[in-house]
């Protein structure tokens, strides 16, 4: 459910509330975490309280209310405005300047999903929310370059995902240096950090680090998501245990270059964000042209770190499988890999499968060497013609054969490594 009540924002799940509040042309995060049951008679409680900022502090803007942005929770941050903590969204406007001082401009509330264009995104979301800031002035012609946030709510999983959309409607071009798809502050220092890491063959090692200052980058500069980090992490109160405790899981559905960051600042605060990795990341945003970051899953449990994977479980069931599979049991299957190698024939697979199907399986994936010249993994990967010495019936006579079993017929296909086979070889 998504409430408006003037300047307070309520984006609630069935167990969870994240709710934001107008602080002059700022969007203050208030809370995200447990659901409170607070109205917008409520936001001042919330709101962060101090005086004038102390002695090193920048001063936002001349006014009753000296905020120091160093301070606060802010769902966007402007740029070279003091808030000296990383930042979500950097860009490089046409007279070569950095400075952004982004400016609240309202909120607009939907119903249902609102996804990334040209982007991989969930589905079934029930309510959407998009909040609007305008960077004004930026051109000689008065113009503005845009930021919308979007949330949409997943309540039935206790998900709200997030993501950030740039256009320029400038009349000049703009280069984006970083777009990240959330920034979230969190009270407190200290919290646990899990990240999941490793290398080929060791895939998705457990690494946990208490935050307590500094940061925590990780990410992966690979091309695609890769076994070096897994775009999933955590972060927890050090007394949390798998069945109690809160409990903050992310994620990325985009399988890119990928970053996160964990920041425990000066004052007790820890800010957390993930998205496109800005290492080597580079976009002229012309005039009139948007651009999307791929959408961010959040989501937060109490009951520990198997509460929020079963959150994720039921959005990844619900909200991002479709199609055949869609709420479908997976069938048991056998991998003639182990059992062959390249080293096959039609005979061999078939007894093979015949045991399989003895033993309760239900499909059978032929795995490499089924194509071309491939006897070995130095040739033929590309070739995707049917090795007719080993399958004389090519692979729809021998998947028909599998069908009299009462096996399906799975396909191994490893399209992608053709581009490094060719690279390793033309350097021989």
């Amino acid at each position: 459910m998504i409430r408006i009540e003037k300047e307070f924002i309520a984006i609630e799940t069935e167990r969870t509330g994240y709710y934001l509040r107008r602080r002059g042309n700022l969007m203050e995060q208030l809370h995200y975490g447990a659901k409170l049951h607070v109205g917008r008679e409520d936001a001042a409680l919330l709101s962060e309280r101090y005086g004038a900022g102390y002695g090193t502090d920048t001063v936002y803007e001349k006014g009753e209310d000296a905020v120091s942005l160093l301070h606060l929770r802010l769902e966007l941050s402007p740029t070279g405005k003091g808030d000296y903590r990383s930042h979500a969204l950097e860009m490089r406007l046409a007279d070569g300047s950095s400075v952004c001082n982004f400016s609240y401009a309202g909120a607009v509330h939907g119903k249902g999903n609102r996804s990334p264009q040209g982007m991989p995104g969930a589905y079934g979301g029930e309510e959407s929310l998009v909040l609007n800031f305008t960077l004004p002035n930026c051109s000689k012609d008065q113009n503005k370059i845009c930021v919308s946030l979007i949330y949409t709510v997943y309540p039935d999983c206790d998900v709200i995902t997030r993501r950030m959309q740039i256009r320029n409607d400038s009349g000049s071009p703009v280069k984006l240096e970083k777009v990240l798809s959330y920034q979230l502050d969190l009270p407190g220092t200290g919290w646990q950090l899990t990240t999941f890491t490793g290398a080929w063959a060791r895939e998705r090692h457990m690494t946990q680090l208490r935050l307590d200052q500094g940061s925590q980058v990780f990410g992966s500069t690979t091309g695609v998501s890769s076994h070096y980090c897994n775009p999933f992490f955590m972060i927890s109160q050090p007394q949390a245990t798998e069945f109690s405790g809160e409990v903050y899981g992310f994620n990325l559905i985009y399988s890119g270059n990928h970053f996160g960051q964990v920041q425990a600042g000066p004052y007790g605060k820890t800010r957390v964000m993930a998205g496109i990795q800005p290492e080597g990341f580079s976009w002229t945003l012309q005039p009139g042209e948007g651009f999307d970051t791929p959408e961010a899953v959040l989501t937060f449990s109490e009951q520990g770190k198997n509460g929020m994977s079963r959150n994720l479980h039921r959005f990844v069931r619900e909200h991002i499988v479709r199609g055949f599979w869609a709420k479908k049991e997976r069938p048991v299957v056998i991998n003639n890999w182990e059992a062959t190698y390249f080293k096959f024939n039609q005979r061999k697979l078939i007894s093979l499968a015949r045991e399989a199907k003895k033993l309760g399986c239900e499909m059978f994936v032929l795995d490499d060497g089924w194509f071309g010249k491939r006897d070995s993994d130095t040739s033929g990967l590309g070739d995707y013609s049917v090795n007719r010495k080993k399958l004389p019936d090519g692979l729809e006579g021998f998947a028909g054969k599998l069908k009299m079993m009462g096996l399906e017929f799975g396909l191994w296909m490893e399209p992608e490594m053709v581009r490094k086979y060719r690279i390793i070889s033309s350097g021989r």
